[in-house]
């Protein structure tokens, strides 16, 4: 049905085509994990530790 209406007309009723899913490896899962890892066991205390020490910990948007 979409094939019989131009190409212009299709752009201004947003009727674009449906793109094709993106795969990931192997790979890129072991980097996203190791990511989280890093954030989760470093970066987290680092930041608790630093809000404990200037105080802020105990206020109500610290947890945003």
């Amino acid at each position: 049905m979409l094939s019989h209406i131009s190409p212009f007309w299709r752009g201004h009723l947003f009727l674009f085509d449906t793109p094709n899913a993106i795969t990931r490896g192997e790979k890129d899962g072991t980097k996203l994990l190791l990511i989280f890892l890093f954030m989760e066991g470093l970066v987290r205390p680092v930041l608790l530790f630093g809000s404990r020490s200037m105080g802020v910990v105990d206020q109500s948007w610290w947890l945003l």
